[in-house]
Protein backbone atom coordinates (compact mmCIF):
# COMPACT_ATOMS: atom_id res chain seq x y z
CA UNK A 1 0.00 0.00 0.00
CA UNK A 2 1.21 3.31 -1.23
CA UNK A 3 1.57 6.82 1.37
CA UNK A 4 0.24 10.38 -0.50
CA UNK A 5 3.74 10.43 -0.85
CA UNK A 6 3.88 7.61 -2.90
CA UNK A 7 6.29 5.58 -0.40
CA UNK A 8 5.50 1.97 1.28
CA UNK A 9 3.09 2.10 4.22
CA UNK A 10 4.19 -0.82 6.18
CA UNK A 11 1.50 -3.49 7.20
CA UNK A 12 2.19 -2.93 10.75
CA UNK A 13 0.76 0.27 10.76
CA UNK A 14 -3.16 -0.78 10.17
CA UNK A 15 -2.52 -4.44 10.52
CA UNK A 16 -1.07 -6.75 13.76
CA UNK A 17 -0.95 -10.45 13.53
CA UNK A 18 -1.81 -12.69 16.43
CA UNK A 19 -1.74 -16.62 16.62
CA UNK A 20 -4.20 -18.72 17.69
CA UNK A 21 -6.91 -21.15 17.22
CA UNK A 22 -9.79 -21.36 15.23
CA UNK A 23 -12.40 -23.78 14.10
CA UNK A 24 -11.78 -25.04 10.45
CA UNK A 25 -15.63 -24.93 9.95
CA UNK A 26 -18.79 -23.81 11.74
CA UNK A 27 -21.88 -25.64 11.70
CA UNK A 28 -24.80 -24.44 10.62
CA UNK A 29 -28.40 -25.14 11.36
CA UNK A 30 -30.11 -23.91 7.95
CA UNK A 31 -28.86 -20.00 7.69
CA UNK A 32 -28.12 -19.80 11.69
CA UNK A 33 -24.26 -20.86 13.30
CA UNK A 34 -24.97 -24.01 15.74
CA UNK A 35 -23.33 -25.96 18.20
CA UNK A 36 -24.38 -29.61 18.88
CA UNK A 37 -23.91 -31.20 22.80
CA UNK A 38 -24.69 -34.90 22.80
CA UNK A 39 -24.87 -36.73 25.83
CA UNK A 40 -25.74 -40.51 26.56
CA UNK A 41 -28.09 -41.81 29.00
CA UNK A 42 -27.19 -42.89 32.40
CA UNK A 43 -27.83 -46.78 33.11
CA UNK A 44 -31.68 -46.98 34.53
CA UNK A 45 -32.40 -43.47 32.65
CA UNK A 46 -34.92 -43.26 30.45
CA UNK A 47 -34.91 -40.70 27.61
CA UNK A 48 -37.82 -38.42 28.88
CA UNK A 49 -36.34 -38.57 31.98
CA UNK A 50 -33.40 -37.14 30.31
CA UNK A 51 -35.29 -34.68 27.75
CA UNK A 52 -37.25 -33.31 30.97
CA UNK A 53 -33.87 -32.54 32.89
CA UNK A 54 -32.38 -30.75 29.97
CA UNK A 55 -35.34 -28.57 29.83
CA UNK A 56 -35.14 -27.71 33.45
CA UNK A 57 -31.45 -27.18 33.56
CA UNK A 58 -32.04 -24.67 30.15
CA UNK A 59 -34.97 -22.77 32.18
CA UNK A 60 -32.68 -22.59 35.05
CA UNK A 61 -30.19 -20.97 33.04
CA UNK A 62 -32.42 -18.46 31.01
CA UNK A 63 -31.03 -18.54 27.85
CA UNK A 64 -31.85 -15.47 25.95
CA UNK A 65 -34.90 -15.58 23.25
CA UNK A 66 -32.30 -15.52 20.72
CA UNK A 67 -30.95 -18.98 21.05
CA UNK A 68 -32.73 -21.62 19.81
CA UNK A 69 -32.40 -24.84 21.64
CA UNK A 70 -33.61 -28.27 20.37
CA UNK A 71 -33.19 -31.75 19.81
CA UNK A 72 -31.73 -34.17 17.72
CA UNK A 73 -31.75 -37.46 16.29
CA UNK A 74 -33.26 -40.10 18.74
CA UNK A 75 -34.41 -37.30 21.39
CA UNK A 76 -36.13 -35.14 18.72
CA UNK A 77 -38.53 -38.56 17.72
CA UNK A 78 -39.19 -39.73 20.95
CA UNK A 79 -40.43 -35.84 21.62
CA UNK A 80 -42.38 -35.95 18.24
CA UNK A 81 -43.71 -39.19 19.26
CA UNK A 82 -45.50 -37.74 22.44
CA UNK A 83 -46.90 -35.06 20.84
CA UNK A 84 -49.41 -37.58 19.19
CA UNK A 85 -49.49 -39.57 22.09
CA UNK A 86 -53.19 -38.27 23.41
CA UNK A 87 -54.22 -38.61 19.93
CA UNK A 88 -53.19 -41.98 20.08
CA UNK A 89 -54.72 -42.80 23.08
CA UNK A 90 -58.38 -41.74 21.72
CA UNK A 91 -57.91 -43.66 18.81
CA UNK A 92 -57.58 -47.12 20.91
CA UNK A 93 -60.39 -45.80 23.17
CA UNK A 94 -62.84 -45.38 19.79
CA UNK A 95 -61.71 -48.92 18.82
CA UNK A 96 -62.19 -50.47 21.77
CA UNK A 97 -65.92 -49.04 22.00
CA UNK A 98 -66.37 -50.05 18.29
CA UNK A 99 -64.82 -53.84 18.77
CA UNK A 100 -67.08 -54.06 22.20
CA UNK A 101 -70.68 -52.36 19.92
CA UNK A 102 -69.81 -55.27 17.40
CA UNK A 103 -69.77 -57.97 19.84
CA UNK A 104 -72.54 -56.87 21.60
CA UNK A 105 -74.78 -56.59 18.13
CA UNK A 106 -74.10 -59.63 17.22
CA UNK A 107 -74.65 -61.35 20.62
CA UNK A 108 -77.91 -59.59 20.87
CA UNK A 109 -78.83 -61.29 16.69
CA UNK A 110 -77.58 -64.59 17.86
CA UNK A 111 -79.67 -64.34 21.05
CA UNK A 112 -82.66 -63.54 18.97
CA UNK A 113 -81.88 -65.85 16.08
CA UNK A 114 -81.79 -68.98 19.29
CA UNK A 115 -84.77 -67.75 20.73
CA UNK A 116 -86.34 -68.06 17.43
CA UNK A 117 -85.28 -71.41 16.51
CA UNK A 118 -85.96 -72.83 20.15
CA UNK A 119 -90.03 -71.92 19.14
CA UNK A 120 -90.42 -73.28 16.19
CA UNK A 121 -88.45 -76.66 16.34
CA UNK A 122 -87.34 -77.23 20.37
CA UNK A 123 -83.86 -79.14 19.85
CA UNK A 124 -83.46 -79.20 16.19
CA UNK A 125 -81.08 -75.81 15.47
CA UNK A 126 -80.22 -77.35 11.66
CA UNK A 127 -83.65 -76.24 10.00
CA UNK A 128 -83.83 -72.74 11.83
Amino acid sequence: MLSTSGTAVPLGAFTHFESGTAPLSINHQGQFPAVTISFNLAPGVALGEATKAIENEQKKLGIPLSVQASFQGTAQAFIASLSNEPLLILAAIVTVYLILACFTKVTSIRSRFFRRCRRRAPGRFSRC
